[in-house]
């Protein structure tokens, strides 16, 4: 995540297709980490790594009966009375997966960006896409954000506001509050 930053203030043309880079890895690496919690070791399931969208409904579809994808959870080890908290699961959004497809885009259409032009008003706005796409990412990619805790034994989880698990999340980086 600090290097997209990095690449987005470095003032080259380039920069913003690195920095675009490290974001769909950052995406891919949140929704693959999340995945190997599955139980689902079928092939096809396994194809899906490179469909990040599908591979997330199908997650979502196989912990529908012990946990709703679409709410925030902290996840805890031992008894209520010497809990300690081990991670968490924040949800990801349709946008987020509307905007990777964006990256995509980005990405795999580098032949027809005007490198060089007087006009750099693609820069900027290919700038504040890939900015405003590390900085809802930035929470998402804690190391603490994952669904593996959801198959280890004994751990419990309980369901906490979305904005307040973002916040804490985010704060891990020392990384977005210049930038969100």
């Amino acid at each position: 995540m600090e290097r997209t930053f990095v690449w987005l203030e470095s003032g080259i043309d380039i920069g913003v297709f690195y920095a675009a880079l490290d974001l769909r890895f950052v995406l891919e690496k949140t929704v693959l980490k999340h995945a190997l919690a599955s139980q689902n070791y079928s092939k096809k399931f396994n194809k899906k790594n490179w469909q990040l969208f599908e591979l997330y409904k199908d997650l979502k579809e196989e912990f529908a009966p012990r946990i709703d994808l679409t709410k925030a959870y902290e996840f805890y080890f031992g008894g209520t009375d010497t809990a300690q908290q081990v991670g968490s699961y924040l949800p990801m959004s349709d946008a987020l997966f509307a905007d990777y497809g964006r990256l995509s885009d980005l990405l795999h259409a580098q032949w027809a960006i005007p490198f060089h032009t007087p006009d750099r008003k693609w820069l900027s706005e290919k700038q504040a896409f890939v900015s405003g796409l590390a900085t809802k990412l930035i929470s998402h990619a804690n190391p603490k954000n994952s669904l593996n805790f959801l198959s280890v034994p004994g751990a419990r989880f309980v369901e906490i506001d979305w904005s307040v698990l973002e916040a804490t999340l985010k704060s891990y980086w020392g990384i977005g509050e210049s930038h969100a």
